[in-house]
């Protein structure tokens, strides 16, 4: 691997010479000038990993050589820090205004410095796995998708069902390889989220990152539910909170000519998965733009709690009872009673190529049907469209109001057995054991990690095995270990298996099931759950 590079822009060459003597003892290759033309020439034909810039210089000042930096497509990502003596507040302002950064006054201590270039180094390498992520992921996306056009080819005269099982398929290859990619990528960012201060700008700057690798998850979450090979994860859940953030997320898509009113509150508590809820509100607010693309319009969201009696009653499987009904209504184009008639059968889509696959509505449909709840819709041409999903209330619980406020991370000091082939993975979670205060020994090989606890099964209180892996699968291997010592608490962890899911992996005696890429809470929670 090469050496980092940092660029030094200064028009003291002793200033530069010093920083060199001090950076060069840590390993950085490192590049220096005093006059701004010249460095942005060098740096236009060969971009360094960060730049450490001085604002007085003679010509350009460093505000301004900043902005040309970031104005230039091939070096507006390089990490800028200003190194200067100016420390009034508005010279600071104008330092990130103008892209930086950090910003950091002479006299400095060289120790601060080598920090907060490890930071941004840090950071820097960070977006660019994600960039690398996002276009593996694309490559791989087209890749496959361009398999898919191939396979519907072949497969236009068999029955729908088998349509959906081969996507099916697709998909889950494309979750477990994105899932795998992203579990370093969130694991990395979460420990240097816990090692910097929560009221730094680096700490603020973070959340970029979460909310990327948060889309991504919920992105590959949506790719499996639309082929059903996701199980849903219910539990009480407060609708309004999710339907705000879809509401939220959308806002910014939809025109100015599509007036937004909204009522959202919070209506009570029901059984569901929360990516579930997003897709519902995010399908049926995309359907209603849609409606109103060409002309504009009215959309109206809002959230309420009905009572519905026998004389409420509609549809003849709806039972009377408390409900938290979802209202999207729109003053788009609307839909005749045929067209109604068929909104909700697969594949079918009255939109033109490329803007919808007939399987949204579909899909929603079934998920408000899992949960034993209801669709009702009114719609007039040319007067639009109201979508009403009615979600069985629950009573709340202490236990669960407890569960939505405890966040705590939990630590331990019991000795754990790490069972992955990827080896970023292991290195990352034993990283994260180890700072959770446990004992890790992490191994890379399913029979060598049987050979080892074969030899002493009581040197382990925890078990910790990725599913799929070559040799010996996570599920085999689990149950040789339980074969040995019935009583050892093993999780098992995967981006995407058919071979297991929660309910099989309990019924085999495997205490806890985790989905990557996994949360450190998560992680937490579900170690010291299999301890007890």
């Amino acid at each position: 691997m090469s050496k980092p590079t940092i660029f030094i822009i200064d028009d003291s060459s002793q200033s530069v010479h010093l920083l060199t003597k001090i950076l060069s003892k840590y390993g950085y290759d490192i590049r220096g000038e005093t006059d701004g033309y010249t460095a942005l020439s060098n740096i236009q034909r060969n971009p360094p990993d960060l730049i450490l810039l001085d604002i007085l210089m003679s010509e350009m000042d460093g505000f301004e050589i900043c902005k040309k930096l970031k104005s230039d497509n091939k070096t507006k990502n390089i990490p800028v820090i200003f190194l200067t003596v100016l420390s009034d507040y508005q010279d600071r302002q104008k330092g990130f205004l103008a892209g930086g950064v950090d910003y950091i006054t002479k006299p400095f201590h060289p120790d601060e410095v080598i920090l907060r270039i490890q930071t941004h180094l840090k950071l820097y390498n960070l977006q660019r796995e994600l960039e690398d992520s996002k276009r593996n992921l694309e490559e791989l996306v087209n890749d496959r998708t361009a398999q898919l056009i191939k396979a519907n080819e072949q497969l236009m005269h068999f029955q729908r069902n088998q349509r959906l099982s081969a996507l099916g398929t697709l998909a889950g290859g494309i979750a477990h390889d994105f899932n795998n990619i992203l579990s370093p990528i969130l694991g990395y960012a979460e420990l240097m989220r816990e090692s910097l201060p929560k009221n730094s700008d680096l700490h603020d700057n973070l959340k970029y990152i979460f909310k990327g690798i948060e889309r991504a998850k919920e992105l590959n979450k949506q790719i499996l539910m639309f082929c059903r090979k996701t199980e849903q994860t219910l539990k009480p859940l407060k609708v309004h909170i999710i339907i705000k953030e879809a509401l939220k997320f959308s806002r910014a898509s939809l025109p100015s000519t599509i007036k937004i009113y909204e009522n959202i509150r919070d209506c009570g508590t029901v059984m569901a998965d929360p990516t579930q809820i997003q897709q519902i509100a995010m399908n049926l607010i995309t359907n209603a733009f849609h409606a109103m693309e060409e002309k504009g319009g009215s959309l109206k969201v809002s959230l309420t709690k009905v009572n519905l009696n026998f004389e409420d009653i509609k549809e003849p499987d709806m039972v009377p009872g408390n409900y938290v009904c979802l209202t999207v209504a729109d003053t788009g184009i609307g839909m005749d009673k045929a067209l109604i008639e068929h909104i909700f059968d697969p594949y079918f889509t009255t939109k033109e190529e490329g803007k919808g696959t007939g399987l949204g509505l579909s899909i929603v449909h079934g998920i408000v049907k899992s949960y034993k709840g209801y669709i009702t819709v009114n719609s007039q041409i040319n007067k639009g469209s109201e979508f009403k999903i009615y979600f069985p209330q629950i009573e709340e619980t202490d236990e669960f109001n407890e569960s939505q406020t405890n966040d705590s991370i939990l630590k331990g000091t019991e000795r754990i057995l790490l069972v992955d082939d990827e080896f970023p993975i292991i290195a990352l979670l034993q990283e994260i054991l180890q700072n959770l205060g446990y004992k890790v020994t992490a191994i890379a090989d399913s029979i060598e990690a049987l050979k080892i606890f074969k030899s002493n099964p009581d040197l382990f209180d925890l078990v910790i095995t990725d599913m799929t892996m070559p040799n010996m699968t996570g599920e085999k291997l689990s149950k040789e270990m339980l074969a040995i010592r019935p009583d050892i608490p093993i999780i098992i962890c995967t981006g995407f298996s058919e071979q297991i899911d929660d309910i099989k992996a309990k019924s085999l005696g495997i205490r806890e099931y985790l989905s990557k890429p996994i949360l450190l809470s998560s992680l937490a929670k579900a170690i010291r759950s299999a301890l007890k």
